[in-house]
């Protein structure tokens, strides 16, 4: 990724130490918000290995998931020796190519046992997965558009107690996409709050423009986050609206340009959200209302009847149209005037047509109009 031209954005969350499981809202919640505004996402999570991980287990041979279940034994605390001597009885019978008659009952009988495992590991795997936003997280990495960091081997993560050296690994990279210039930071608030007391030391030092796009990508993050139906919105969701809204984003992009200049709070600082609320009350949320005012106004059906009214009279019998709608008691009287200026009215229809075009024009060009359209189609 990071292709010129492109805005291209980092998210990290690190494990909020307050929470006693795996959490990856956060990582879902952010990466979404990402991908609504950034072309290239990038994905920085120290829980990011262990949930590819643990899919991964789930497509293992019979004679791996005995392996997992040995290990599984040594991370409890149990004797592994029992696991580690059925799976090689298992993997014994499997390689014999001539078994005797009680061989092949007992064959069967393992294979059973190991059928029943698998289904148990499978199912307790997805639950987990489900708890821990692990579903969503998952189509985040298979859509193809982010790129999920790699820190450490999963396996010793998951049973050799190794999350000391995952959370350096990730506090690292994270320092570097700070000090670096090819990215737009976009981190939670654990993260922030692990890096604020670095930057105030004066042990890391952020680019000037890296700190301002990360200005701009937290303020549309935090714009996103507050629609109502956001969290609600799958990955496929995001994604079909992005590629819809492409054009209005541009505008979109411009203005949180200048209005996260406003911000004097750095976006990893404790305040940012603070300045984020301030900014869509007094900026944001009036522009909408604006939008919305103006798209009410803006009906054909309106148009087209304003010009009915300026309209001279026609006679009834002027058209077979005319003729048909004078005896349409029937029909709701706006329509009626509609339907016989759009039959008969020529270039007062015309007109008022082309002004509904422009004016819904101009209501697309405004700055915010992608923000708008996100919390109606979402």
């Amino acid at each position: 990724m990071n292709s010129p031209g492109k805005l291209h954005i980092t998210v990290a969350a690190a494990p909020d130490p307050d929470k006693a499981r795996v959490d990856l809202s956060d990582e879902v919640r952010l990466s979404k918000a990402a991908l609504l505004y950034g072309d290239e996402v990038a994905l920085y999570s120290a829980f990011s290995d262990v949930v590819l991980a643990a899919r991964e287990q789930t497509k293992r041979t019979d004679s791996e998931l005995l392996e997992l279940v040995a290990m599984e034994a040594v991370r409890t605390g149990a004797d592994p020796s029992l696991a580690k001597a059925y799976a090689q009885r298992f993997e014994n019978l499997l390689r014999k190519k001539h078994r005797t008659r009680a061989e092949l009952i007992e064959l069967n009988k393992m294979r059973a046992r190991v059928k029943r495992l698998r289904k148990d590991f499978e199912s307790s795997t997805h639950a987990a997965l489900a708890r821990a936003g692990g579903v969503e997280f998952l189509e985040l990495a298979d859509s193809g558009r982010v790129e999920v960091a790699s820190f450490g081997d999963a396996m010793e993560h998951l049973y050799g107690g190794r999350e000391d050296s995952t959370v350096e690994q990730f506090l690292e990279a994270v320092v570097e996409v700070l000090e670096s210039r090819r990215t737009f930071p976009l981190f939670d608030e654990t993260t922030g709050g692990l890096l604020s007391p670095l930057v105030a030391q004066g042990l890391v030092h952020p680019v000037g423009a890296t700190a301002a796009g990360a200005k701009e990508v937290g303020l549309a993050a935090g714009l996103a986050v507050r629609l109502p139906t956001f969290d609600g919105a799958s990955v496929s969701q995001i994604l079909e609206l992005r590629e819809a809204l492409a054009s209005p984003l541009t505008r979109f992009r411009a203005a949180l340009a200048k209005l996260s200049r406003q911000i004097e709070t750095a976006a990893w600082d404790q305040d940012f959200t603070r300045e984020v609320d301030f900014v869509y009350r007094t900026e944001v949320a009036p522009a909408v209302l604006d939008i919305e005012e103006a798209v009410k106004r803006n009906r054909l059906a309106s148009r087209l009847l304003e010009a009915a009214v300026r309209r001279p009279a026609v006679p009834a019998g002027g058209s077979a149209v005319g003729l048909l709608l004078a005896h349409a008691t029937d029909v709701a009287p706006i329509l009626t005037s509609v339907l016989a200026l759009a039959a008969g009215g020529g270039a007062l229809a015309a007109d008022a047509v082309r002004e509904w075009k422009a004016s819904k024009a101009d209501i697309e060009r405004n700055q915010f109009f992608f923000y708008r359209e996100l919390d109606r189609r979402l």
